[in-house]
């Protein structure tokens, strides 16, 4: 993945720092990354609000991180991130919305994250999945909360196809929970 055109504007106005970032990341279809981030510039810890944004990012770029038990290729889509973030004594607090649209994969294994092959690439291919994913933590030691955002996939996933709301909510949990923990076992490695 590349990036073009990375102007970075960084404003002191009184104690703050203002940085703002705007790139684009050519691809079949291009993407955009914003940054907006008020640093306090007097704090011997980071401290620092601001918002961060990702449009149209080509979603097989990341088949690389993929690569696992389940040995997934992400053929086409793209992601968008609207991401609000503080951060006091550093100490982050992050909610992330993120929405894959119409994501298209393949995999070598009958089951994706433990669920069947056909079902998983289905429902992707046919939504626009959107979740949140919270981050939170010491700057250095951050927490993503995987099991979160797959419980909500799944849920939405799930909706409709039992009776009882009850039921489809523990069969979110139960497998969002088991698909939250092989995320974040794939993910400690680059965290």
């Amino acid at each position: 993945m590349s990036v073009e055109n990375l102007p970075i504007d960084v404003a002191v106005i009184g104690q703050q720092v203002r940085v703002k970032a705007s790139a684009k990341i050519p691809s079949v279809k291009p993407g955009v990354l914003d940054l907006n981030l008020n640093f306090n510039s007097l704090a011997p810890k980071y401290n620092f609000a601001g918002e961060f944004k990702a449009t149209d990012i080509y979603v097989p770029y990341f088949s690389p991180f993929l690569k696992g038990n389940d040995e997934i290729i992400l053929k086409n889509g793209t992601l968008e991130i609207r991401s609000n973030v503080n951060c006091t004594e550093n100490w982050i607090t992050a909610s992330n919305m993120i929405t894959l649209n119409r994501l298209s994969m393949e995999s070598t294994s009958k089951k994706i994250f433990g669920i069947p092959k056909d079902v998983a690439t289905q429902f992707f291919e046919a939504n626009n999945v959107a979740f949140d994913l919270p981050i939170n933590g010491d700057i250095f030691k951050l927490k993503i909360d995987f099991k979160t955002a797959s419980t909500q996939v799944m849920y939405k996933a799930l909706q409709g196809r039992f009776k009882s709301e009850s039921f489809t909510r523990r069969v979110a949990e139960s497998f969002g929970e088991r698909i939250g923990e092989k995320l974040q076992e794939l993910f400690s490695k680059f965290l």
